[in-house]
């Protein structure tokens, strides 16, 4: 392109210096065309702004040059004149720096994208291999059934640190998958252009690492030191890893129609997303039933929020229908494990939000598990207070008879 201007410009520069001769009419005419020509043909050869710009002042000192003699050229272009001939070359430059500066846009865009997904590329790479180095340690922990402090906060601490790095992980690889779209994104796309998104998606290993991405999650929820707190995350980590899989599936799809080996990947991750979900809610509800069995709370187990709230209410209906025939010390100290410890603590603030949410359970049930606590502990009260009063019965019994006693001892006279 640059050799094509440099012959342009030669020509340009010749007829400028041949029109410092005095020159005829016809003359005249014939050197304007000829000049305006190589003009033309200027625009039509410029492919960057900066060449563009030089055109522009070219175009400027040539209508600047026969401005004198702008009369004349205005019946001798008949039908056009010698504004209007500038107006035409100036649209072409117009349009012509309109669709360099788009192209000179994308090809940036398209530059800062390779180099966005390059680094992005490289840090999943880095957490898929620290990820499975700390999945390693977290295996080894957990087969020693580790009873030291420090041992299960360095336990804690990489469940944490892996739950962060998957997260992380997993956001970077639909990021990439986005960034190359965008380097895609044409308006009409040529057989070649979608070979080489292809070829690009395969290179940045776009399906492996969400399969592996998949993979990795299952394997951190089959985790046996997961907390209440844990599982909630990752829960709505599947949910979010599966909103973006959609977006970005359904793409994969369309652009692997022409290659059967890839097409059968996208179903194939559909299936791998519906197991993990499957993982999730299992963990979701099996964590959730350890929060009572771990205080020895005995509710019946629970697997959807239908049986959570009918295994809950009937634990409560049976501890206060049977407050009278429970043990003084220990009425008192379930009602205040369910109530404090277990549903204060833990449920109201950490599970319910989440089921909410998710509309496995309803405000109306939540209240009218409240309702039912209040009952139960209005009777555990009562009683605990008819206890106190029999003693105190008891004990000012005793007072008054041992009292009664000791007036009835005579003191001997001196």
């Amino acid at each position: 392109m640059k050799h094509v201007l440099m012959i342009i410009a030669a020509g340009f520069l010749f007829v400028r210096v041949a029109a410092a001769v005095p020159q005829s009419d016809s003359e005249i005419k014939k050197d304007f065309e000829t000049r305006y020509s190589v003009l033309m043909k200027s625009v039509e050869a410029a492919s960057t702004l900066d060449e563009i710009k030089k055109v522009k002042a070219d175009i400027d000192a040539l209508e600047k040059e026969f401005a004198q003699h702008k009369a004349f050229l205005d019946k001798a272009l008949y039908p056009d004149d010698f504004a209007k001939s500038f107006e035409t070359l100036r649209g072409r430059v117009t349009y012509s720096e309109e669709k360099t500066a788009a192209v000179e846009a994308q090809t940036k865009k398209v530059g800062e994208l390779e180099t966005e997904v390059k680094s992005l590329t490289e840090q999943v790479d880095k957490l898929s291999n620290e990820n499975a180095a700390i999945l390693v340690q977290i295996h080894f922990l957990e087969s020693e059934r580790v009873k030291d402090r420090k041992k299960i906060e360095q336990l804690q601490g990489l469940v944490s640190k892996l739950q962060k790095n998957i997260a992380d992980r997993d956001n970077m690889i639909f990021n990439i998958a986005d960034s190359l779209f965008l380097q895609f994104d044409k308006p009409t796309m040529t057989p070649a252009d979608e070979k080489q998104k292809m070829i690009a998606f395969e290179k940045n290993n776009i399906l492996s690492s969400v399969k592996r991405a998949i993979d990795d999650n299952v394997t951190f929820l089959k985790s046996t030191t997961l907390s209440g707190e844990d599982v909630i995350k990752l829960k709505d980590e599947q949910k979010k890893f599966d909103g973006h899989w959609k977006g970005v599936g359904s793409k994969l799809a369309a652009m692997y129609l022409t290659s059967k080996e890839k097409a059968q990947q996208v179903p194939l991750i559909d299936s791998m997303i519906a197991d993990w979900s499957r993982h999730a809610e299992k963990a979701f509800w099996k964590t959730l039933n350890e929060e009572f069995t771990h205080h020895n709370l005995a509710v019946q187990p629970f697997t959807d929020g239908e049986t959570f709230y009918q295994n809950v209410t009937r634990f409560i209906d049976n501890q206060t229908n049977n407050v009278d025939n429970i043990r003084d010390d220990l009425r008192y100290a379930i009602y205040s494990s369910f109530a404090d410890t277990v549903w204060g603590a833990r449920i109201a603030p950490i599970w319910l939000p989440l089921l909410k949410k998710d509309g496995v359970i309803t405000e109306n049930r939540v209240s009218d598990i409240k309702a039912r606590m209040d009952i139960w502990k209005g009777k555990v009260k009562a009683s605990n207070y008819i206890i106190y009063i029999l003693l105190v019965g008891v004990i000012v019994i005793i007072t008054l008879v041992v009292f009664a006693r000791m007036n009835k001892v005579k003191v001997p006279e001196a």
